[in-house]
Order: structure tokens, then C-alpha cells, then sequence
């Protein structure tokens, strides 16, 4: 089996274990992003390790810019518009596909969850959504849009 398709089956176990806990808890566990980051590290060490400190950058900065994004909402609003634990999956995700991918990620993720949000019909500010299921999501289309030829 390749190494492609065996990071495939353990990111796709990840992303539905941090699906199944955020949709009951309205939370990601720490320990769930810390084991999607060093799975993705894994891949990296793997596939071609002189590029790990670049993915390892890329995660680091998606996440800092996400938590900025977060202050601002919150001192805008006055509202929690986005979870830590969701910042930091950005992050975690981010170690897993090129920084070219990172735009691919968020535009599924942000629609399938506008779309999800409409369909259930969420009118209302203070209705609280998981995120992280549609995170789960725009990770795995742009990691199968960059590995599946």
C-alpha cells in the first residue's frame, strides 16, 4: 500500500474523530490537533523531510493569523465568533498540504458550513455551530485535490 493512501486512512480517521467530538462537545481537544499536526508531520518526515519546517511555518502562521482574525471579531462584536480548538485545527491542517492549498481549505470549509448553517436555518447570532466538522472537510478535499492524480 502506498505511503499516500496509508496517510489518507489515518487522516480520514482523525478528521472523523474530531468530527464525531465536536458535534457532541462543541469542542476540539487539544490532544485530537496535536495528533492531526504530527500525523502530518509524519507525512512530511516520510515524503520529503526538507520540507517539514516550511509546513511547520505555514501551520504556525495560518493559526496566528486565524487568532488575530478571532481578537478582532471579539473586540468588533464583543462575540467569540471562532474556537481556539477551531484555530488551532486550522493550524494542524495547514502542516498537511501546500501553503497554495490553504485558500482551497478555507473556501470549503467557510461555504460548507454557510450552507449547512442556511439549510438548518441558523437566523440567529447566538446559535452556536461546529466548525470543525466543515474544517474536516476542506482538509480533505484539498489534501485528495493535491495527492490524487
Amino acid at each position: 500500500m502506498s505511503t499516500i493512501v496509508c496517510f489518507t486512512i489515518l487522516l480520514a480517521g482523525i478528521l472523523i474523530a474530531i468530527t464525531i467530538v465536536d458535534v457532541r462537545e462543541m469542542r476540539i481537544p487539544d490532544y485530537l490537533n496535536v495528533l492531526l499536526g504530527a500525523s502530518g508531520s509524519s507525512f512530511w518526515l516520510v515524503q520529503n523531510a526538507d520540507i517539514l519546517p516550511r509546513q511547520l511555518a505555514g501551520g504556525f502562521g495560518v493559526a496566528a493569523f486565524l487568532w488575530l482574525v478571532r481578537c478582532i471579531h471579539f473586540k468588533i462584536t464583543g462575540r467569540i465568533g471562532l474556537g481556539l480548538g477551531d484555530v488551532k485545527m486550522v493550524g494542524a491542517c495547514a502542516i498537511w498540504i501546500s501553503p497554495f492549498s490553504y485558500p482551497l481549505l478555507l473556501l470549503v470549509a467557510s461555504v460548507s458550513g454557510l450552507v449547512f448553517a442556511l439549510y438548518k436555518g441558523s437566523n440567529k447570532y447566538e446559535q452556536r455551530i461546529a466548525f470543525g466538522p466543515f474544517l474536516a472537510v476542506g482538509l480533505m478535499s484539498s489534501w485528495l485535490t493535491e495527492n490524487v492524480s
